[in-house]
């Protein structure tokens, strides 16, 4: 009687190569990254129209308008996340959105910071706070994605 522990091996080794990459960090799957930035980029249209109407039309600075304009689009990426990226299919609940907005707050703490010293390191940035967006959108984008696929992917999990 012999065992097929080389085999054992080679499939675990296999999954390894499959769901990591180089530095052990997770591979993110592509079309659902993919959907989560396209996602972004409408969040992103709408965070800036917010953003751009409570500086402009609202007469409020920067650091408090970006507030407003993050639950704007915090709304919208929960709905177009849960619907498109990640098609949860259990009912939306209350208890569900706030565990988003939470999360996504820690994406929020990392976004506003570099938000906040782009427009006060950057004098162009400053004069036109639309354009600090675009950095610290970025830096938030991964930590969402990876709080974003755990709370809506969990809705579709067996419980």
């Amino acid at each position: 009687m012999t065992s097929d522990f080389g085999g054992v091996h080679r499939s675990a080794q296999k999954h390894i190569e499959e769901t990591e990459c180089k530095g052990g960090f997770p591979k993110m799957p592509s079309s659902q990254f993919l959907k989560f930035a396209i996602v972004g980029a409408v969040a992103f249209v709408v965070d800036a129209g917010l953003l751009l109407i409570a500086i402009e039309g609202l007469n409020w600075a920067p650091e408090v308008a970006r507030l407003l304009s993050f639950l704007g689009a915090v709304t919208t990426t929960w709905y177009l996340n849960r619907t498109f990226t990640f098609a949860t299919q259990a009912s939306p609940t209350v208890k569900e959105f706030i565990s988003y907005v939470l999360a996504m707050s820690f994406g929020l703490a990392v976004n506003y910071a570099v938000f906040v010293a782009v427009i006060r390191l950057n004098e162009i940035a400053g004069a036109h706070p639309v354009i600090a967006l675009v950095p610290s959108t970025l830096a938030g984008m991964i930590i969402n994605f990876l709080f974003s696929r755990r709370i809506l992917d969990a809705g579709d999990a067996p419980k």
